[in-house]
């Protein structure tokens, strides 16, 4: 992402000028596609019912109060309505690319909290997406954007069931055409034609790649596990070039001159998100298998913030500019923050306890 900001047109090094980084949302739609198919990894049904009410707190408790207290603390020092509402949607995501990276250098010793952890991202950025789409339509209908409650329901079905169906049908081919292919190679091709398959009929009706490859993840791992954690391992050695790619082209966008402009709401939206993740996870230590302790430590390892977020910027920007613009300066922002202190807290849940003894005198 600094190298990003360093190449940007905004940078003081600007290679990426504006018109080739209008060319790139394609490819950020792309490695955002793939970025959310890989979480569906962690969104096995019998894995989830396993941990119960545990996860279900931990995502109620730091949504909810996530949500309402970003939302509401950014319209009390000045943000719009709409602002408000968007801002304290994009606040409950929590970075899935890096909880996933830190808990696959620190899984030996901490296997049964990466595993939850990682399930509990995965299923926060889906509720994240899904509180979005029903959202949205609903925004710009009452900032004037859309009007007639038949434009409504277009939207709303765009971002919706049509992304739904989306995902649906492109989850049950690929894990059907896997069945024919042996090597990882060729598996990878399989993903990477589906992808550009769901970015082109997304880009065509207007529906989200967001929700349609998130579905896609989720109907793969639960309709053919077997398949689809072959599906995900042939994926596994891109994930850095991927990751790469993607924090780059969020880096290329970002004026580090709006940082100034962020001002009262950019600090406030910091605060009241570090302060509803963490106090939201709280929720989770009145099942028999957290302590209060752990319920903390969860709510804190939850704090990066960067994929989904990303992405649903891109989506806002690309279809309402002047509403986009306004939420990216502030989450922009604040992302370069929580990707820099927010894995630090994530490793130190995973890290297991070294207890040294000292020899007897």
């Amino acid at each position: 992402m600094a190298m990003g900001i360093l190449i940007g047109p905004h940078g003081p090094l600007p290679i990426m000028t504006d018109a080739i980084s209008k060319k790139l949302a394609v490819v950020t739609n792309l490695t955002l596609g793939a970025v959310m198919f890989l979480i569906g990894e962690r969104l096995l049904l019998t894995d989830l019912r396993h941990y119960g009410k545990r996860v279900f707190y931990l995502l109620f408790g730091q949504v909810l109060l996530t949500s309402l207290l970003v939302g509401f603390a950014v319209r009390a020092v000045g943000a719009s309505p709409s602002l408000a509402v968007l801002l304290g949607i994009i606040a409950t995501e929590t970075g899935a690319l890096t909880v996933a990276a830190v808990c696959s250098k620190e899984y030996a010793g901490a296997e049964r909290k990466a595993d939850f952890l990682m399930s509990a991202v995965g299923v926060t950025n889906v509720v994240t997406a899904f509180i979005f789409g029903l959202s949205y339509p609903l925004l710009l209908a009452a900032t004037g954007r859309i009007t007639g409650f038949s434009h409504i329901v277009l939207v709303f079905f765009k971002m919706m069931p049509a992304s739904f169906v989306v995902g649906i049908v492109a989850g049950i081919l690929l894990v059907f055409v896997a069945r024919y292919f042996e090597s990882s190679g060729e598996l990878l091709i399989i993903q990477v034609i589906a992808l550009l398959a769901v970015v082109g009929i997304s880009a065509l009706i207007g529906s989200s790649v967001v929700i349609s490859m998130l579905t896609a993840g989720l109907v793969a791992v639960n309709t053919a596990p077997n398949s689809a954690k072959r599906l995900f391992s042939s994926m596994k050695p891109m994930e850095p070039i991927i990751y790469l790619i993607f924090f780059l082209i969020a880096g290329v966008g970002f004026n580090p001159r709006l940082l100034l402009s962020a001002g009262e709401i950019g600090g406030v939206y910091v605060a009241a998100r570090v302060f509803g993740k963490v106090t939201g996870a709280l929720l989770s230590a009145f099942t028999p298998d957290t302590s209060v302790k752990e319920a903390l430590g969860y709510g804190t390892a939850m704090l990066p913030h960067a994929g989904l977020a990303v992405g649903l910027l891109a989506f806002i920007l690309q279809n309402t500019p002047g509403l986009g613009a306004k939420s990216a300066t502030v989450v922009l922002a604040s992302i370069i923050l929580f990707e820099t202190v927010g894995p630090i807290f994530t490793r130190r849940l995973l890290r297991p306890d070294k207890i040294t003894h000292e020899p007897p005198l």
